[in-house]
């Protein structure tokens, strides 16, 4: 406990405006960047995981760094469907190789936005 009645259990927390606690993270779940900004990979993970073209992420925080890093596994079927205009276009799609996809000009506007 702490001297002002707090019990230190490693989370951190904001205050809602009701007065309960939400939980947002762990404190050793977070990252400090060379540039001094505290970051929490995981935090980030679950709020863009949340996108449906996203199949899996992996954030990284490198101390050394004053950036941050994201490795994004695309969910195929959504990309294709976001690709196609028809379904016929679709179906043809679906046969097409991952690095004929990445090549298309049209998911290079999608991914950029």
């Amino acid at each position: 406990m702490t001297e002002d009645g707090w019990l230190k259990l490693g989370d951190i927390g904001i205050l809602m405006p009701n007065g309960s606690i939400k939980i947002l993270d762990r404190i050793k779940n977070i990252c400090k960047t060379q540039n001094g900004f505290y970051v929490a990979p995981v935090y980030l993970e679950n709020i863009y995981s949340q996108c449906t073209a996203i199949k899996q992420i992996f954030v990284s925080v490198q101390p050394e760094h004053d950036t941050i890093s994201a490795i994004i596994f695309p969910d195929r079927d959504i990309l294709i469907q976001d690709l196609s205009d028809s379904e016929d276009e679709y179906e043809e799609m679906k046969k097409i190789s991952t690095t004929t996809l990445l090549e298309n000009s049209k998911l290079k506007i999608i991914i950029s936005e």
